[in-house]
């Protein structure tokens, strides 16, 4: 009251709650009301005070504790007037709005701050309801940087009067989403603007809808020649004329050429994305030792390693098992050369054979070569020792005969 003697008439427990202050502190002291309230703000009780018909209700004003700490009370206030038109009383109603406060400013801060780009709209229909526009209602900063259109320029406009362009599916899914109430999720191109985003848009209100949304351009970009990469890798590998398969951490398949298949007998087989040891499971215990020393970055290889299939055959092999890496530098995964050699094999063990063979053959022919070699040597002695003998012969009848005439 302040007729006719200034104090509280009546003060509910709860103000202890609240302010720390009990009521008998509050019956004790008539101005406790006003020194509670924090400096900065005193004057907007004064105005209520003072009968300004332009004052708000309900006022939110920092109150300060007994213990010194400042809340946020919203106070709703009733000035009684005596017949004369005097102020005579103020009856008041608080609340403790402390944690709404807190939450509000949390969110204009993550309003203000946040990196994806908010934006609150109204949906715009036509006689029959359907959606042909939207309104800006607010944006935050991030809106303008991803977009590049101002606040200051778009807010109270439609979209059709900022973007004349705009594709038709922007204003269907938004009016969609405000319409339903149900949320969507969606990337989409804008020709104005000349960029993708992902968007997620939700209903805050009939009528309305608010959209977060994050400019995905440069990554869609960059997946676009991540996958390009990815298909010329596939096609390089599927047509190399050797035996490659590319597999990562967990031996799945990545890439694979097509001589791989043909030559393993896998080639009616998908196998990317399929387990290496379910392809092969009759792979020898040696090639999984090998597979996890790559895996732990060390590089293997043979010339000829003999392959048991299952079926009992053996193929010669000539491989390679080496780690390939990451960009952080980790290993991702391992790549296996490989070359069926089973048939140089087979030739070089025919040649060997022939090469035998021949060797055989010549020794023979040199034996009976060195055999005729001694008969014909037998023969010629035999002859000069018969020449010798009617040399000495012809010389003997010749010295008789001699001998006759004289």
């Amino acid at each position: 009251e302040f007729e006719p003697q200034r104090g509280f008439t009546y003060v509910s427990p709860a103000a202890t709650s609240i302010t720390g202050y009990t009521p008998e502190e509050h019956y004790a002291d008539p101005d406790l009301g006003f020194k509670i309230i924090h400096p900065d703000d005193r004057h907007l009780l004064e105005s209520v005070v003072a009968g300004d018909p332009e004052e708000p209700q309900p006022l939110a004003l920092r109150w300060v504790k007994k213990d010194g700490t400042v809340i946020w009370c919203e106070q709703r206030n009733v000035p009684i007037y005596d017949a004369s038109g005097r102020l005579v009383a103020l009856e008041g109603i608080a609340r403790d709005i402390s944690p709404e406060r807190r939450a509000a400013q949390q969110y204009r801060l993550l309003f203000q701050e946040m990196q994806a780009g908010f934006a609150l709209h109204e949906i715009l229909l036509d006689d029959a309801g359907n959606p042909v526009d939207y309104r800006f209602l607010s944006v935050n900063p991030a809106f303008e940087h991803l977009t590049g259109l101002k606040a200051g320029d778009i807010i109270g406009r439609t979209a059709l009067e900022v973007l004349p362009d705009l594709e038709p599916c922007w204003v269907s899914t938004y009016g969609r989403v405000a319409l339903t109430g149900e949320p969507a999720q969606f990337i989409d191109y804008s020709g104005p603007l000349g960029r993708y985003y992902e968007v997620h848009a939700f209903s805050p209100a009939p009528n309305q809808f608010a959209a977060i949304f994050s400019d995905v351009t440069e990554r869609l970009r960059a997946e676009e020649q991540l996958q390009h990469s990815h298909d010329l890798m596939r096609y390089i590998i599927e047509h190399n004329r050797s035996c490659v398969a590319v597999h990562d951490r967990d031996l799945n398949y990545i890439y694979v050429s097509q001589r791989y298949l043909d030559d393993y007998q896998v080639a009616d087989q998908d196998v990317i994305g399929k387990h290496h040891y379910d392809v092969f499971p009759d792979l020898p215990h040696k090639w999984r030792e090998v597979h996890q020393q790559a895996l732990a970055g060390q590089v293997s290889s043979a010339e000829d390693d003999p392959y048991e299939r299952e079926d009992g055959s053996v193929d010669w092999t000539r491989w390679e098992c080496r780690p390939w890496y990451e960009a952080d530098g980790s290993i991702g995964g391992i790549i296996v050369y490989t070359e069926i050699v089973t048939e140089r094999k087979q030739i070089e063990e025919e040649l060997r054979q022939i090469k035998d063979k021949l060797e055989d053959q010549v020794a023979e022919q040199t034996r009976e070569l060195q055999e005729r070699v001694g008969e014909l040597e037998r023969f010629r002695d035999a002859t000069i020792d018969r020449e010798f003998c009617m040399h000495e012969l012809r010389e003997e009848i010749a010295r008789l005969k001699a001998q006759y005439e004289r």
